[in-house]
């Protein structure tokens, strides 16, 4: 199950995943990506309470990423915990999204 909570501000938007975003969840990311439209400046996802993710996870967090780069957005990722760093690092991702990381 995957929750999110959403807090909006003039130019920017933080997103906050609680539990796991998996293949059975990213869906609901997505829908909540949509509304969400691309009108910020700014979107910061933060894993602080975010407990599993998969490889479809990783994917739809990659497909956003690059979609926001092509659109002049700025993307950047909050609370990583080691777990999430080590696969992150596992899966050769991390050298691409560790300027986008936030202590």
């Amino acid at each position: 199950m995957l929750k999110t909570n959403v807090k909006q501000e003039q130019k920017s938007v933080e997103i906050k995943l609680t539990g796991e975003l998996d293949f059975g969840t990213v869906n609901d990311f997505e829908v909540l990506m949509m509304k969400l439209e691309y009108k910020y400046e700014r979107y910061v996802i933060d894993f602080s309470e975010l407990t599993f993710i998969d490889s479809a996870g990783i994917g739809i967090l990659l497909k956003y990423y690059n979609i926001f780069k092509a659109k002049k957005r700025q993307i950047f990722f909050s609370n990583l915990r080691p777990k999430h760093i080590e696969l992150l690092k596992v899966l050769k991702i991390y050298t691409i999204l560790e300027n986008d990381i936030l202590d």
